[in-house]
């Protein structure tokens, strides 16, 4: 009889030891929730970055498209027309023809059109790759599509010879294309942006202070890029 409530007191005894206090288990949470609050900004920079890393890649793939279609077409680079269509817009229904990263991917110098879209966008998030692909497999689109970036080619509409460039030779190494659009509703990246060169370099033009955000207006009816706010201020290579 001893030896029988010596083993149920053992069992009780242990049973005891097994469990958690309620002291213990706010400890417990309250360590997990310091750990979340630790962890969730670095997980937050860790995907920014990688879509930073991501969008720096497009503007690359983007930049040896521009570089071959102006190997094959005399040194030109791809034309745009600014009457029908924004500086992100490549194919405009009105017309029925293709423009600029538009013709890059028609005339098969990317591979997918994917690249045009940074993975970072706020502005259309809906407009990604996604919401156009039926499009872009279309020779004659029934609707206008836009990408994620800018850039800076020939025009045959503008006047002013200081914000275009007709040929790469004309480039010279300067900045082309970036991910920021013509006002500061549409930037893709909250600090800054990445910059397509005319050698098909990408370089990331920092601004946590606000300064191309605030630079980069829209004036009138002719709303200035990022790319071209680097252009103004000597940001050119």
């Amino acid at each position: 009889m001893q030896t029988k409530l010596a083993n149920q007191n053992n069992h009780h005894s242990n049973s005891c030891r097994q469990g958690f206090t309620l002291i213990e288990l706010l400890v417990v949470i309250s360590i997990i929730a310091l750990l979340i609050s630790i962890l969730l900004p670095a997980l937050g920079k860790a995907r920014q970055s990688a879509r930073r890393i991501m969008c720096a890649s497009n503007l690359r793939s983007i930049g040896v498209g521009v570089y071959q279609y102006a190997m094959q077409n005399d040194d030109a680079l791809p034309w745009h027309r600014s009457s029908v269509s924004g500086r992100y817009k490549v194919y405009a229904n009105s017309t029925q023809e293709w423009y600029t990263f538009g013709l890059l991917y028609k005339m098969r110098y990317l591979e997918s059109a994917r690249a045009f879209y940074c993975p970072s966008n706020t502005y259309q998030p809906a407009r990604d790759y996604n919401y156009f692909e039926t499009n872009w497999r279309e020779d004659l689109p029934a609707v206008d599509i836009v990408t994620h970036y800018t850039e800076r080619g020939y025009d045959e509409h503008r006047t002013d010879e200081s914000l275009i460039f007709r040929t790469l030779r004309e480039l010279d190494g300067n900045a082309y294309a970036s991910d920021g659009l013509d006002r500061h509703i549409r930037y893709s990246h909250s600090v800054g942006a990445n910059v397509l060169y005319g050698d098909s370099s990408v370089q990331w033009v920092a601004d946590h202070d606000g300064t191309v955000f605030a630079s980069v207006v829209e004036t009138g009816t002719t709303p200035r890029t990022v790319v071209q706010w680097i252009w103004d201020n000597k940001y050119a290579r």
